[in-house]
Formats: C-alpha cells, sequence, structure tokens
C-alpha cells in the first residue's frame, strides 16, 4: 500500500512540473499572441502604405488607350509635274507627227510637179523641135576692141540703154551714174571743187556715140539716177526719150536727142525727199491727150 502511495506522488512530482510549464507556456502563448497581433497590425500598416505608394504611383493594370487610326491619304494619280511632264511629251510627240505627214505631203506634191513639169516640157520640146542638121557649134570667135572711154568722178549702177540719139543709123548708148558728193544738204562749194561750178552736181545721165564712144551729151541732176527707159518719143521729135529715176525723189524727162529736161517730178503732195524712184514704164493714154502716161514704183532708203 505504501508502495502505492510513493508511485502516486512520485507521479504527481513528475507531472507536477510538468503542468507548470504547460501552464508557463501558456502564458508564453498569450504574450506571443499579443506580439503577433502587434506585428500583425504593424505589417498591415506597412503593407497597406506600400500597397498605396505602390498603386498610387503605377496602377496594377495599364489604362485603357484609345486606338489611334491613322489615315492614309491616296495619292492622285496625276500631280503637277508628271502632268507637266506628259503634257510636253504628248506635244513633242505630236509636232514630230504632224512635221513627218507634212514632209511626206511635201515630197508627194513635189513628186506631182516634178512630173507634170516633166510633161509639159515634153510637150513642148515636140512642138519646137529643132533638126540637129540645123545647128552648128561655135568652136572659135574673135573679139575686137571698138571703142574705151573712161569717165573720172563718176560711178555707175544701172544698165545700158541703147538709142539712135544722132540718127546715123547706130545704136548710141545711154547710161546714168553718181556722184562721190550726193548726199543731203551739201555745200555748193562741192560742185564748184570737182566739176567746174556745174550745180547741180550729184548725179545724173549721159550719151555716149555707138559708133566712136565719144560723149554726146551730158544731164546733171539732184541725186543718184539708177534707173533709164528710153521707150518712146514725148516731144514728137523722131527719137525715142528717156525717163531718169533715182534716189532722193528724182524723177525727171529728158530729151534722147539733146539731154534736156523736159519736165521734172517736182514739189507736190505725192512727192518726198526720202523715196526712191525705180525704172518707170510708159503705159496707154489713161487721160486722152495723146501721149503715153507713166508709172513708176517707189520705197527704200533715199540715200542707201
Amino acid at each position: 500500500m505504501w508502495q502505492g502511495i510513493i508511485i502516486l506522488m512520485a507521479l504527481s512530482n513528475i507531472y507536477k512540473p510538468q503542468t507548470n510549464k504547460f501552464s508557463h507556456m501558456g502564458s508564453d502563448e498569450e504574450d506571443d499572441c499579443e506580439d503577433s497581433e502587434e506585428l500583425d497590425d504593424e505589417f498591415d500598416d506597412n503593407y497597406s502604405k506600400n500597397f498605396t505608394a505602390l498603386h498610387s504611383s503605377k496602377p496594377l493594370m495599364q489604362p485603357h488607350n484609345k486606338t489611334k487610326i491613322r489615315r492614309v491619304r491616296s495619292r492622285p494619280w496625276c500631280t503637277t509635274k508628271s502632268c507637266f511632264m506628259c503634257f510636253m511629251w504628248l506635244a513633242f510627240f505630236s509636232i514630230c507627227i504632224i512635221g513627218i505627214i507634212f514632209l511626206i505631203l511635201r515630197g508627194i506634191d513635189a513628186v506631182g510637179n516634178h512630173k507634170s513639169n516633166s510633161a509639159e516640157n515634153v510637150h513642148f520640146s515636140d512642138r519646137h523641135k529643132i533638126s540637129s542638121d540645123k545647128i552648128r557649134a561655135c568652136n572659135k570667135f574673135k573679139v575686137r576692141k571698138v571703142w574705151h572711154a573712161t569717165f573720172p568722178k563718176l560711178m555707175t549702177e544701172t544698165p545700158v540703154r541703147l538709142n539712135d540719139v544722132n540718127e546715123d543709123g547706130i545704136k548710141d548708148i545711154i547710161v546714168s551714174f553718181a556722184t562721190g558728193v550726193d548726199g543731203y544738204n551739201v555745200p555748193s562749194f562741192a560742185c564748184d571743187l570737182y566739176f567746174n561750178g556745174t550745180s547741180p552736181c550729184f548725179g545724173g545721165a549721159l550719151a555716149l556715140d555707138g559708133l566712136s564712144g565719144k560723149e554726146l551729151w551730158r544731164h546733171y541732176s539732184m541725186h543718184e539716177i539708177y534707173g533709164i527707159n528710153c521707150n518712146a518719143d514725148i516731144d514728137q521729135d523722131g527719137i525715142q526719150d528717156c525717163l531718169l529715176s533715182g534716189r532722193g525723189g528724182v524723177f525727171e524727162a529728158v530729151s534722147g536727142k539733146t539731154g534736156e529736161q523736159l519736165w521734172r517730178f517736182g514739189p507736190q503732195p505725192a512727192r518726198s525727199t526720202l523715196m526712191n524712184l525705180y525704172t518707170a514704164q510708159f503705159v496707154q493714154d489713161l487721160d486722152g491727150d495723146g501721149v503715153f502716161d507713166i508709172v513708176v514704183a517707189h520705197g527704200g532708203d533715199p540715200l542707201a
């Protein structure tokens, strides 16, 4: 019995410190619970602060961005530069084509004209066919100088006219001339110095004997004479007279026999000293006075 009591006491001693230990552990657990609550509170505060700071600076989800639609503008098929170049090339090719067509038409026309001219020439040669036995070639000829004449201080650019002025049956020669002192407002001493006082002395005409070349007469005018027509007898003396025309509005008629002036185209509304008068022509009697009338053209630089 005592043994049983001793065992119970031993067991009570054994479990008592364990009980105290568990009781002490129980108090420690309470302290740990309080500490853990404080840690939880502190952790909650820190987490809330960090969460707030984190999400205030960078959101958890990216904000929704609006999709940007890029509109591509279609380019026109014809810009200013490209249209201009197309137009230039089109114009160039059009001109080339027109030119080629024009040349072809001209060639066709030229060929047609050549054929027609050839046909006309053949027809003309047939009508005027000359026998070859009537043609004689000239294999030699002789030249003999008949006469030679010079005229100092005179210049000429006129054709030679033939007219028998001395009635010897041989055609005489009439030619016009200019002098080197021709011009506007030339002083009178120029004629005294170069032509022994003959005034005017700026141009004129002269007649030469067709047989000997001797000077038959000389006529002076106000300016150069370069046009002569000796195809009508104006003064009815049986010898054809001459129309003289030239620079500075000079136009007059002279006797073919003596070289004296018959009339002169003097001051009148139709005349100007700035005109050149060219070779005049006799025409039929227009005013019925029994004398040939005259047509003359004018123009150009008067003293060129």
